[in-house]
């Protein structure tokens, strides 16, 4: 900090020093200064390349004032013409009114055309100032002679600047003397500037007029120019400057002594009260002590901003002081500047499109929440609308929210800045392009994800069967599927897996009578088929979760060489337990065909009929 304090007060003594003597900046041991200066100068080189020649404008003030003194001559003789005529001759003195009112009218549509064309070309033209100690005394837009009017400006600077050296500051010290073609502006015997017609034409005036117009400005600039240099004020400029000097060091030690004694003691004294870590749910972002740290680094960022921002606002602060280097001062404060205000301005011009896209966000938010609070009350059963099952209310819900996204976005879009670019298309295109080619399989496994919400050949909590896969559905999204097995197995289908399998529902008759379980048993001939039917249908009913109504049934099936295969057919009410019941139903009929003496086996028979005893049992040819 002294060091730097240092530097800019040996800056300040030099600026001070050379604005005495000099017109001109060297500070050959100052890097700064001489960038400084580099961009100004090449900022002078461009400036001067950007001058235009404004002789379209000259040449167009020079045909009006052709054509009016043309049209003056037209309309002097149009009045010697009516005024020669006698007061009888009514007939042709109303011909040459006539004449004279449509040559006014047309000579005043002439001017009004030409005037509006010399101001426009007057806003785009570009003039050369004059200046004195960096001050603009007046500006030149027009030749004089084989004299350009950037050669013209450069003279008259030049020699201003050695008449305000040794000006006497009287108000006669400046002459004005016509010399026919121009106004020339003398000082001791030297002429200052000179005046031409087109000078006046330019602003619309005489020479003389323009010249004791220009003669006041030039007695101004000189006047504030010996003030500048004078040696009270050169010492009251050193004081200002230094003042602001020890401003900016008090600044800088309050900044520091705020951010390091009181804002980072208060937050390490209060570290177990205010830092608490930082969680997302289970995931630990940030424990207490890394939270600490982050935040005292924080600090520590923001401190050194204002640092620089402070000390960048001294260095132009202390250039503006001096006149010599005001134009340093604007530089910097326009780099700045410039930058803010255009953000500025282009955030006044986009405000309307802003404030449409907030009334765009505002209306779609709510009619998404009314839409929400509808699907709410039909998942809930409060809202019944005929024919709409509340299953399909999420769904619905998210095609909606898709589409009025989409329809948000597409009215959002032109409203949005350099939304016309071709950078932005160049983006929205490619963004599109690789959407369209990477997401194939996700698009009809949303399709399918809908088609199969609509056609309900499930819910969630159904057990079904898709393939070789049979469970539980624990949840349906719009890409997939998830099935719970009875061996607490989570399987995950594609939807558009499932809407091209043959899916087997097994819980989608319990309101009615149930679902049907049925097990296969084989007896032989020798059995009778009625003790085999009492037999299973005892075994069904004995079976827990079996229905008693409807009741159980035996089917005959097939009637085999040495057997016949019964079919036993029982209700239940709980499909997701069908491994357990069909557990329990077995072993129930193991133990009732023991009980009963009936062996459950396919009797194979080797051998011949000769005679043989019948295989049908005799109580059977009693019935």
């Amino acid at each position: 900090m002294k060091k730097f304090i240092f530097i800019i007060f040996i800056l300040v003594y030099n600026f001070a020093c050379n604005a005495q003597t000099e017109n001109t900046i060297v500070v050959k041991s100052d890097t700064i200064v001489e960038v400084i200066t580099d961009s100004l100068n090449s900022q002078n080189a461009d400036s001067t390349q950007q001058f235009v020649n404004n002789s379209a404008a000259i040449d167009l003030i020079k045909q009006s004032q052709n054509e009016d003194l043309t049209a003056s001559i037209k309309e002097n003789l149009l009045l010697q013409q009516l005024m020669s005529l006698q007061e009888n001759d009514n007939k042709q003195r109303m011909h040459v009114q006539q004449q004279l009112n449509e040559f006014k009218k047309t000579d005043s549509i002439r001017k009004a055309i030409q005037q509006r064309q010399i101001d426009s070309l007057k806003q785009n033209a570009t003039g050369v100032p004059v200046i004195l100690h960096y001050d603009t005394v007046y500006i030149i837009y027009t030749n004089l002679g084989s004299f350009t009017a950037k050669e013209r400006a450069e003279l008259n600077s030049d020699k201003i600047l050695k008449a305000a050296k040794v000006f006497s500051l009287k108000n006669d010290s400046l002459i004005i003397a016509d010399n026919g073609t121009t106004s020339d502006i003398i000082y001791n015997g030297t002429i200052l500037t000179s005046i031409s017609e087109m000078d006046a034409m330019w602003k619309n005036t005489d020479k003389n007029t323009l010249a004791t117009e220009y003669s006041k400005q030039i007695y101004e600039s000189i006047k504030y120019y010996k003030e500048s240099v004078s040696f009270w004020n050169i010492m009251k400029m050193i004081g200002l400057a230094i003042l602001v000097i020890v401003l900016q060091f008090f600044i800088i030690k309050g900044i520091s002594y705020l951010f390091r004694k009181v804002i980072d003691k208060k937050i390490v004294s209060k570290k177990d009260k205010w830092f608490k870590g930082i969680k997302i749910k289970t995931l630990e972002v940030l424990n207490p002590e890394k939270e600490i740290k982050v935040v005292l680094f924080i600090s520590k960022v923001l401190r050194y901003f204002l640092y620089i921002i402070f000390l960048y606002l001294t260095i132009p602060l202390l250039f503006s002081i001096f006149p010599i280097t005001q134009r340093f001062a604007e530089t910097l404060f326009g780099w700045i500047l410039s930058p803010l205000k255009s953000i500025g301005k282009s955030f006044i011009n986009y405000f309307p499109n802003l404030l449409k896209i907030a009334i765009i966000i505002f209306v779609v938010h709510y009619i998404l929440k009314f839409f929400k609070y509808v699907t709410n009350e039909i998942q809930n059963g409060k809202l019944v609308i005929p024919g709409f099952y509340s299953d399909w209310a999420k769904s619905t819900f998210n095609i909606l929210r898709i589409f009025i996204y989409a329809f948000t976005i597409v009215l959002i879009f032109p409203l949005l800045p350099e939304s016309d670019s071709n950078i932005f298309q160049g983006v929205s295109v490619f963004v599109g392009i690789i959407f369209s080619l990477g997401s194939t399989s996700v698009i009809a496994n949303l399709m399918a994800g809908m088609v199969i919400t609509y056609m309900r050949p499930f819910v969630v909590g159904d057990r079904i069967k898709i393939g070789d896969i049979s469970g539980d559905v624990t949840e349906k999204s719009p890409f997939v599927i998830r099935i719970k097995t009875h061996k607490n197995e989570i399987v995950t289908v594609p939807n558009s897996t499932v809407l091209s399998a043959n899916v087997i529902n097994y819980s989608s008759m319990i309101k009615d009578d149930g679902l049907i379980l049925h097990t296969e048993v084989s007896v032989g001939y020798d059995i009778p088929w009625r003790k085999v039917n009492e037999l299973l249908i005892e075994a069904a009913l004995k079976t827990d979760m079996i229905e008693k109504n409807p009741s159980p049934f035996v089917l005959e099936s097939e009637l085999k060489d040495s057997y016949i295969l019964y079919q036993l057919c029982a209700y239940t009410k709980s499909p997701s337990k069908q491994a357990g019941i069909y557990s329990l139903l077995n072993q129930n009929i193991i133990d009732i065909f023991n009980q009963a003496g009936i062996e459950l086996m396919s009797p194979i028979y080797s051998a011949i009929r000769d005679g043989n005893k019948s295989t049908i049992p005799e109580d059977n040819n009693k019935n």
